[in-house]
């Protein structure tokens, strides 16, 4: 929901600035910034699956919770691609918009058609991964010809890599109390942000 809602919000924004001189500054900015939102957002839900997980999923499905993290990060991946868009739009190339996705539907299919019977609902979710990683190498190495935009690249790779990490780090702590864990992973949350924005 949040990247469709951000989808919809920020493409008439990015094509109201397209003319502006400073157009690409302003999408570099938008593009870092997105990622730390969105990081907040990830590891909300995955460090207080905890707690939601008695609001959204019957005890049956629980089991399968495991899949939130790499799913909520393929679609935070598909945010970042949404992101990276903006230069066969502007340029009115969106044939390179077709062949990216085409390129990430046989990413996925090819996947889902070779590890799921190995390895069930997983490997559809990594899947998922794999697909918004391919349209994003994609769409950047494209950009760099048509339209390049100076994105902070390290940076956004350090959030990433920290955002993956503390999900993996917390998931192997054992709090044996849920108001322990909640307060515990506010904190972390808290220091992220703070990190994220200095």
């Amino acid at each position: 929901l949040f990247i469709q809602m951000y989808r919809y919000a920020m493409e008439p924004y990015f094509f109201s600035k397209a003319d502006n001189k400073n157009a690409r500054e302003t999408y570099a900015y938008v593009m870092k910034y997105f990622v730390i939102y969105a990081l907040i957002l990830y590891l909300a839900i995955n460090l207080y699956i905890s707690g939601f997980k008695y609001i959204i999923a019957g005890s049956h499905l629980r089991g399968a919770l495991a899949i939130v993290p790499i799913v909520s990060m393929g679609y935070l991946l598909f945010g970042i691609f949404i992101n990276l868009s903006i230069w066969y739009k502007v340029k009115d190339l969106t044939r390179y918009g077709a062949w990216l996705t085409i390129a990430g539907a046989v990413v996925t299919i090819l996947l889902n058609l070779l590890l799921v019977p190995l390895y069930g609902y997983m490997a559809s979710a990594w899947a998922h991964i794999a697909c918004y990683g391919v349209m994003i190498a994609g769409s950047y190495m494209l950009s760099r010809k048509y339209y390049p935009i100076n994105y902070p690249v390290k940076n956004i790779m350090t959030y990433l890599a920290a955002g993956v990490a503390i999900v993996i780090i917390v998931s192997y702590l054992n709090y044996n109390n849920i108001f322990l864990e909640i307060g515990v992973n506010t904190i972390i949350i808290a220091a992220f942000i703070l990190y994220a924005e200095y």
